[in-house]
């Protein structure tokens, strides 16, 4: 989220490359860790999503730089993330038949929504979950897309792998697996969808590569406003839900449980404002569109320019009256807006 909103601004170029590159040569069995091996403690690989994530941003920011020497160093080094994830070395993970990534039980926690009581997972995501399986569809049309542009800097021009080409037909039909009753499922377990509306379905469709038809984005966005959407951020389980928990307060173990089961995060207003776009930009004007995003983070934009607020919270309480909890300024929460508001500039209009 951070490195999406530095990329919309030229003078961050340097610290976008050294970041990428840092994490480049900490790879393991294909896997960027998800805390790197400084003052003394060990890289962390307790994350799938954060390599998938990566290899969108080396083709983002190949768009920006636009080098001929970058895209074929990171061709190369996509590739060699991909064939690792594909051979797979490690036990916690592997590719399904259907060409989906699976978590073993004992990764229940390798995704965003990590939380661990006890060493089990507070919100398991074993199985093929879905923003997992977005974002890797969408890291192998990235690698792709690299491909392309490179092709168009140069006279000779290099082939995407075949076999990859395959693969990333195989997710993109296997992707009909997940949609039930006009929502995504949060997970399969083998081939049965586990139905729980949470924010995954939102990450998942709001990603440059659709893995469903416009109709179904429409009505995953309709869910999602009425479920999970609030003034602070988006609700990581509905209301409806027995397990939604309301409140982000008590011991640490009372907010474990509930940080990933109702809490609002604010980094989650991101995918769902981008995801707004994708369904409306053709049947909306510029100015219905961006009415619609400043109406969403509305609250939290008065909120500073009223010098209510100083930063961006991590989370909120998921039921009103939606008091900030968690960290008090978090740099993904902040990054979120402030991508907002670029695609409120980009639409050039006056509100």
């Amino acid at each position: 989220v951070v490195l999406n909103a530095l990329l919309r601004n030229p003078q961050y170029q340097d610290v976008i490359e050294r970041t990428l590159s840092k994490y480049s040569r900490n790879i393991r069995n294909g896997l960027i860790p998800n805390m790197l091996p400084e003052s003394g403690r060990e890289a962390n690989y307790d994350s799938i999503d954060a390599t998938l994530w990566y290899l969108i941003i080396l083709w983002k920011y190949g768009k920006c730089k636009q080098n001929k020497t970058y895209w074929l160093e990171v061709i190369h080094l996509s590739e060699r993330i991909i064939s690792a994830l594909v051979e797979n070395n490690d036990p916690n993970y592997s590719l399904r038949e259907d060409g989906l990534i699976e978590l073993s039980p004992t990764f229940a926690h390798g995704t965003w929504m990590d939380v661990r009581l006890d060493g089990k997972a507070v919100t398991p995501r074993w199985g093929a979950p879905v923003e997992i399986n977005a974002l890797w569809y969408n890291a192998l049309c990235s690698y792709e897309a690299m491909i392309a542009e490179y092709n168009k800097l140069v006279n000779k021009s290099i082939e995407v792998k075949k076999e990859y080409l395959k693969l990333k037909d195989k997710v993109k039909q296997s992707f009909t697996k997940y949609y039930v009753d006009n929502y995504l499922a949060d997970r399969l377990e083998g081939e049965k969808p586990i139905l729980e509306i949470r924010p995954n379905a939102i990450i998942a469709v709001s990603l440059p590569w659709p893995v469903v038809d416009q109709d179904q984005m429409r009505k995953v966005l309709e869910t999602a406003f009425a479920e999970l959407y609030t003034f602070y951020g988006i609700r990581t389980l509905s209301p409806k839900d027995a397990r939604f928990r309301k409140k982000y307060y008590g011991s640490q173990r009372d907010r474990d449980m509930a940080y990933h089961n109702g809490s609002a995060w604010a980094w989650l207003l991101g995918p769902f404002c981008g995801l707004y776009i994708k369904v409306y930009q053709k049947e909306k004007s510029k100015a219905e569109l961006a009415k619609a995003l400043s109406d969403f983070v509305a609250t939290l934009r008065n909120g500073f320019m009223r010098g209510h607020i100083a930063s961006v919270a991590e989370v909120w309480d998921g039921d009103a009256p939606h008091f900030p909890k968690g960290a008090p300024a978090q740099a993904w929460s902040v990054a979120a807006l402030y991508n907002i508001e670029s695609y409120i500039d980009s639409l050039g209009v006056e509100l």
